[in-house]
């Protein structure tokens, strides 16, 4: 945050300009201090101004450049986004080689496991809330579409084994979302945290004890404003969920 504070923190890390106001980013007096060099803001215009070249931003009179509220998304743009989301997930940890998933026997290509038709489904509870956050302020994104981890592991499994009986047999998912407020302003919305409440809490944790596998999704947002803790915990609410979930885990498993 101090970057976009201080004109002089900003520019001297690399930050070309401070959007959507310049509030407290005065240039010309950090020049005048002495404290960010002629060569640096040139650095930074030309960059800025380069890119209003390629867009074509510079014409005289300017150019109408159409309406900023429409929805200019396309396939390509989602299928761009899916890639770039998947590419960027990173394991941290695998302990006890909890994935991938266990579904039966044999192991297969894509790191998936079938299991005989005769045999009892794997039983897996997903939990949380990570798929409906989507940022907020100048960094809200406004998917066309969003999937439940739920909806995507049983798409991923008609998929694999060519139809919904067909996964039915190997496995079962169940999900407990946690609703987040949709909040639209004049330009654009925003999903507004939302703490577990106790029922939710409590049903998560009797259904986790119903299940062969738990799944809990958590994230921790941020937007123009708010920034994440440097802690990066989930928030009191969210973790003691995390830990009631594990807990029903342990004390209902069959």
């Amino acid at each position: 945050r101090s970057s976009v504070v201080r004109a002089t923190t900003g520019l001297n890390a690399g930050l070309d300009q401070c959007m959507p106001s310049q509030q407290n980013f005065d240039v010309m007096r950090s020049v005048e201090a002495g404290e960010v060099s002629e060569e640096r803001v040139t650095d930074a215009a030309t960059r800025i101004v380069k890119q209003m070249v390629l867009a074509d931003l510079l014409k005289d009179p300017p150019q109408e450049q159409g309406n900023m509220s429409v929805n200019a998304s396309s396939r390509a743009h989602q299928a761009l986004s899916r890639e770039a989301v998947t590419s960027s997930a990173v394991l941290l940890k695998n302990e006890e080689a909890a994935l991938p998933l266990e579904i039966g026997g044999g192991a297969e290509e894509d790191n998936l496991k079938t299991q005989d038709e005769h045999a009892t489904p794997l039983k897996v509870f997903i939990a949380g809330d990570a798929a409906q956050v989507a940022g907020s302020g100048s960094g809200f994104v406004a998917p066309g579409y969003r999937v439940s981890l739920g909806g995507a592991l049983q798409a991923k499994m008609v998929e694999r084994f060519g139809g919904a009986h067909e996964a039915s047999l190997r496995v079962s998912v169940s999900e407990l979302i946690i609703e987040r407020s949709e909040v639209c302003g004049e330009n654009q919305c925003e999903f507004q945290f939302v703490e577990p409440t106790e029922l939710e809490t409590e049903t998560a944790a009797r259904m986790a004890g119903e299940a062969d596998v738990v799944i809990v999704s958590a994230a921790v947002g941020s937007g123009e404003g708010f920034d994440r803790s440097p802690s990066l915990t989930l928030g009191t609410g969210m973790e003691a969920f995390v830990r009631r979930v594990l807990n029903g885990r342990r004390e209902n498993a069959k």
